[in-house]
């Protein structure tokens, strides 16, 4: 890793604009085409290990009010050393009281972002489809957190990338600071399903959404239309199988703000994500994974699966109904996964 990643990753925890730090021999933002440039980028994030990867312009809708302030890093970080490790202090200095943290200015986005970076490389990292039928289960936590982890080498190398050529760039992660379904939907990746994540046509709702905003001119994609509402509208198996009951289940979609964390202005399925949350406090959990499990478009990247996912609008209930009987929402044993013979073992495999 290189002494300026090394440099910037040490306050990477509250993200920030990442100033362009022109190599030896170039003066100036290489110059290219928007065209050219949206190609670069993206073969650059799928070297760095992107499943996926998209463009679009920058929503400034999808913008957080505020980001994560360093001070709240430290004391949510204190409390969860102390939670998980029993560490109680030494590790991160002083920590805020519950008072002092009241009163914290939060940085504003809007005026921490300039209006010329207006434009998004947006990523998509898959998480291992078998490891995913492996449902409330250590394997398939440990596969969330894996992809979480993975985004952060992903989108610092890809952000210094864009440095060296010259441009501004802001990676974000699930941490902002803006919504990544919404930019996702945008660079064409997918559409928003019932359940509240997004749908890709090649791997279903099983990616993490990552990325960098940048001033670097950049050729957007555009949104795709694969008729995900049109289907999910024939297909509540998602909320059918929430235990936390915080996917709806009737077809009411709305542009209100129904619960404290969604918003309002886009017409979709209100999800309750606080009582998601409280799910996993109240049974000791990181992580549930059954909206994603047992999705019809949660499949292996094979012909045969896109054709299906090609078709689900068109089939509606009938493909639910194979889908059961297929037993691919059945979910599988965790001993199964360890016994696979690991040299033939190929996680987050290509397109086949």
């Amino acid at each position: 890793m290189s002494s300026a990643l090394l440099f910037k990753v040490g306050s990477f925890a509250t993200s920030h604009i990442w100033e362009p730090e022109l190599p030896p021999g170039l003066t100036e933002p290489y110059q290219t085409t928007p065209e050219e440039a949206a190609q670069t980028v993206k073969m650059a994030a799928k070297h760095f290990g992107a499943s996926v990867v998209g463009t679009c312009k920058l929503n400034r809708n999808w913008l957080f009010s505020h980001r994560y302030h360093n001070e709240n890093w430290k004391t949510d970080a204190k409390d969860l050393f102390t939670k998980v490790f029993g560490l109680e202090k030494g590790l991160l200095g002083p920590v805020m009281t519950p008072e002092e943290r009241k009163t914290l200015q939060l940085p504003h986005v809007d005026d921490e972002l300039p209006q010329e970076m207006n434009n998004v490389v947006v990523c998509g990292i898959e998480m291992d489809y078998e490891a995913y039928r492996r449902t409330l289960s250590c394997v398939e936590v440990a596969e969330t957190y894996r992809a979480y982890s993975f985004d952060k080498f992903l989108i610092m190398h890809l952000a210094l990338f864009i440095n060296y050529m010259g441009y501004r760039a802001w990676p974000f992660g699930s941490y902002g600071p803006g919504l990544g379904i919404p930019m996702a939907v945008d660079a064409g990746l997918g559409e928003m399903g019932r359940n509240g994540l997004l749908i890709n046509p090649e791997l279903g709702p099983r990616l993490r959404i990552c990325g960098v905003i940048t001033d670097m001119p950049m050729q957007p994609d555009k949104p795709i239309d694969m008729g995900v509402a049109k289907f999910c509208e024939t297909c509540a198996i998602c909320a059918d199988n929430c235990p936390s009951e915080s996917i709806p289940k009737d077809n009411n979609r709305t542009a209100e703000a129904v619960y404290n964390t969604t918003n309002y202005g886009v017409k979709k399925w209100p999800i309750d994500a606080s009582k998601c949350k409280a799910y996993w406090d109240d049974h000791n959990i990181s992580a549930c994974g059954n909206c994603v499990h047992y999705c019809p478009y949660n499949k292996p990247n094979t012909a045969m699966h896109r054709m299906a996912a090609h078709m689900a609008p068109v089939l509606g209930s009938a493909l639910v109904k194979m889908d059961e009987t297929l037993g691919y929402s059945e979910p599988k044993d965790v001993a199964s996964w360890w016994a696979q013979n690991p040299n033939k073992f190929h996680p987050r495999s290509t397109r086949k």
